[in-house]
């Protein structure tokens, strides 16, 4: 049975229920509590959440009155796992936490060590999401080296891997790219295609960090060819939307607003209000691309409104300064200044996103002719701007261009060059960073299958 599960979770689901609908007054309540924990996980895998919570609570009754510590602490971490991916996960902050001291408290007294090793970094996990970085650091340092006193090789890697992603997101990359080639090659000593596709996919938002669109493609198709092999296709979606925005990013435009298309349907059919921000936000992205602000600015709304209902606040930056943008790029001039200006104002808002603000602004003030406000944001925009962000930056020269026209320039031929030679470096990053066909089409076959699953439910 555990064999069909890890090869069919469809058809193990099936198997279990068959089972207790159809011997349940035969079995045993050890039997019983068994069953229902692998209904729970079998839900968990099929991404049904709400069903995966239900046949764990029944699993959890069952082994309180069997007194069986371990289970009853898996059994709990596994409740808060599946809360954590619920979409409106924040309304249950205080009953994961609980349910992770829970299991920490019950792997205590039953001496299960390796699974204390899960429970922590669930709690480190958890302590990230909510942003105390710093206890999540500590927990994780913890956890690599208690995996390690008892040679559970998997939870060392895990919590390695886990630590190198907290210290992206505190723009380490140095420290986070160590890590990660170090997680890299636990994972392939292990052979777990799971562990490798989490590892090819830190990977991935590591070199995506850093503009390397290229190298991050390449470790993005090997995560999506180890996560399909596995038959596991809870952690698909994040991939599934990370190619989105690397072909987006790599002006891949046709595969883009397919599988952009291809998201969205996903996206609903799990009731993702936040996926659905992030990918009408990166059809907006990719509109903006190809010159098409009026479609931009359209989705780039819609995905602003999504965001704010849902109190979503990742990415909202980027997608308010590009909204800024393609408010002046379809002649709502007067409409830029304010959404350019909250991002500015904003100290959450990341270099990249300060730049297409304040390059809205001097776009904004050029055309309405206030000489020393347009001067002022073009020379902010002047320092902001980082040439590797090819798009945007192309769109800062070309404004470099119009003023230096206007001012009879003798750089005019440079900067025109300029704008050329970064049209050239962005048609040879199409061609070098072409996703791989067979990868994206048994990922499109797969979500496919996903989404017409949910559609009969």
């Amino acid at each position: 049975m555990v064999s069909l599960m890890n090869n069919d979770w469809e058809k193990g689901l099936q198997h279990v229920n068959s089972i207790i609908d159809n011997d349940e007054k035969r079995l045993s309540k050890s039997d019983l509590a068994f069953l229902y924990g692998k209904k729970g996980l079998c839900e968990y895998h099929l991404q049904k959440y709400n069903k995966s919570l239900k046949a764990y609570g029944d699993a959890l009754n069952l082994f309180k009155e069997l007194n069986d510590k371990r289970h009853m602490g898996q059994t709990h971490l596994n409740m808060a796992k599946s809360q954590g991916l619920l979409p409106n996960n924040k309304d249950y902050y205080g009953d994961q936490l609980n349910h992770i001291n829970m299991a920490i408290e019950l792997f205590k007294k039953s001496d299960s060590n390796m699974l204390m090793i899960d429970a922590q970094m669930t709690l480190a996990h958890f302590y990230k999401k909510n942003n105390k970085i710093q206890q999540s650091i500590k927990l994780y340092e913890k956890t690599i080296n208690d995996a390690n006193q008892i040679g559970d090789t998997a939870g060392a890697m895990i919590a390695n891997n886990n630590l190198a992603a907290t210290y992206l997101i505190t723009n380490n990359y140095e420290k986070a790219s160590e890590l990660g080639q170090q997680g890299l090659q636990m994972a392939l000593a292990i052979g777990k295609g799971r562990y490798i596709a989490s590892a090819y996919s830190f990977l991935s938002d590591l070199y995506q960090h850093q503009y390397k669109s290229i190298q991050a493609m390449e470790m993005l198709e090997q995560a999506i060819k180890y996560q399909l092999s596995i038959n596991e296709y809870s952690y698909l979606g994040p991939k599934l939307i990370t190619l989105d925005f690397l072909l987006t990013q790599t002006y891949q435009f046709e595969k883009a607003t397919e599988l952009l298309n291809l998201s969205d349907q996903y996206a609903q059919s799990m009731k993702m209000r936040s996926g659905t921000s992030i990918i009408t936000l990166y059809k907006g992205l990719n509109a903006a691309r190809q010159g098409d602000w009026s479609i931009a600015e359209k989705n780039l709304k819609t995905a602003l409104e999504i965001s704010q209902k849902t109190n979503f606040k990742y990415k909202q930056p980027l997608n308010i300064s590009y909204l800024a943008l393609a408010y002046f790029f379809n002649n709502n001039y007067l409409q830029a200044i304010e959404p350019a200006t909250s991002v500015l104002d904003d100290e959450k808002s990341g270099q990249q996103e300060k730049a297409i603000a304040a390059l809205a602004l001097a776009y904004t003030y050029n055309f309405l002719e206030k000489q020393d406000l347009a001067d002022q944001w073009f020379v902010e925009t002047q320092k902001l701007q980082n040439p590797k962000w090819l798009f945007e930056y192309q769109l800062f020269l070309k404004l470099k261009l119009e003023r230096q026209k206007q001012n009879n320039s003798i750089l005019v031929a440079q900067t025109t060059k300029q704008i050329k030679d970064t049209s050239l470096q962005m048609l040879e990053l199409t061609k070098s960073a072409q996703v791989d066909e067979t990868i994206y089409s048994d990922l499109k076959a797969q979500i496919t299958k996903i989404i017409e699953s949910k559609l009969k439910q």
